[in-house]
């Protein structure tokens, strides 16, 4: 795992293929022996460690913490996290499966031998792992015991067992965000979507984050330098974005007076007059705007320059042109074409 992890931090990957490679590798072959037998924990916080370092810093090895908290990480995307599976929990509940195989007293040789040797009293659901037992199947029993405070026995064997519903029975909350939908749309460049989310949870390193683990930093706003640099300022209270927001919202004919994420994104919500076509490019902009104000933030900390508005919007611009021109949906209408390769004719 930690070889392929070096193959491939060596491709600069962004935070959004940091991501897709957690995802699709590292957790996947975690999903396989997780179903197989227990884990020991140590493994589990070492593997979680890689993960938390390939995400925050790219390389396999890291010990600081990341700007959002991994058990916030491990949450679903409608409840404000990256869909991570934690591996730990995960783990437990695929061993939750022997749980119900025992439960369910189904016809094989090892339930057999279960209830021959550890439930000659037939009493599964109240059952309690005596000292001398092995190691496995007192993890089994905890396991059993941490469903069994959740879910009653006739029901957890009447519903069948399936790892993911019960992984989310067990361990996900159900408090959605009203972002969500917007911060991960289809039609968001990927490396817009991660910028996007961390400033949608204020979670971006600006120098006010900064400042709470090192005090001697200014606090003043890298574009204009006339404020202290949070997120509210930098999207959009500053001069310099407000500047380019406004360019946008004139180049789209977006007419609205939200001046944050917070309101444009509910504006966007409210809007029952605004096509659902129109409504995705508008968002797919303001993420690229927002990801655009972080760059040049970011280069304006290294560089000690600020680019001007014009090459900030055109860059903006084109990125957006050339995301839709290539995966406009097919169910737009010709109108709704028209319109954007018109307005792109402008830029």
């Amino acid at each position: 795992m930690v070889q392929m992890i070096h193959i491939r931090s060596s491709r600069n990957l962004s935070y959004m293929g940091r991501v897709t490679l957690i995802n699709s590798v590292l957790i996947s072959i975690h999903s396989y022996w997780a179903q197989i037998m227990i884990l020991p924990k140590l493994l589990l916080r070492r593997m979680e460690s890689i993960c938390q370092a390939l995400l925050w810093k790219g390389t396999a090895k890291g010990s600081s913490p990341g700007q959002v908290a991994w058990e916030n990480v491990c949450l679903p995307q409608s409840t404000g996290g990256l869909g991570f599976r934690n591996v730990i929990n995960w783990n437990t509940v695929a061993m939750g499966k022997y749980v119900w195989a025992i439960a369910a007293k189904k016809d094989n040789l090892w339930v057999r031998w279960i209830h021959s040797v550890y439930l000659s009293n037939g009493n599964w659901w109240n059952n309690s792992a005596l000292p001398n037992c092995s190691w496995y199947w007192k993890k089994i029993v905890a396991v059993k015991d941490i469903i069994k405070t959740k879910i009653d026995l006739s029901t957890f064997i009447a519903e069948g067992y399936s790892i993911q519903q019960r992984y989310a029975f067990l361990y996900l909350i159900t408090n959605r965000v009203q972002w969500n939908n917007y911060v991960w749309g289809r039609l968001n460049i990927p490396k817009h979507r991660f910028i996007f989310w961390l400033a949608m949870k204020e979670k971006l390193r600006t120098r006010v984050q900064i400042s709470k683990y090192d005090p001697s930093i200014d606090h003043s706003c890298l574009l204009c330098g006339d404020q202290d640099e949070d997120e509210q300022h930098l999207f959009f209270a500053c001069p310099y974005s407000r500047s380019c927001l406004a360019r946008l919202k004139t180049w789209l004919s977006w007419r609205t007076r939200a001046k944050d994420n917070g309101r444009l994104l509910l504006w966007i919500d409210k809007a029952k007059q605004i096509i659902k076509v129109r409504k995705q490019i508008i968002i797919v902009v303001l993420a690229a705007l927002v990801y655009h104000i972080w760059l040049v933030r970011n280069y304006a900390l290294w560089n000690h320059k600020v680019w001007c508005i014009n090459h900030t919007v055109q860059r903006m611009q084109n990125e957006v042109k050339f995301r839709m021109f290539h995966i406009m949906p097919r169910k737009a209408k010709n109108v709704y074409r028209d319109w954007f390769e018109y307005t792109c004719s402008v830029i």
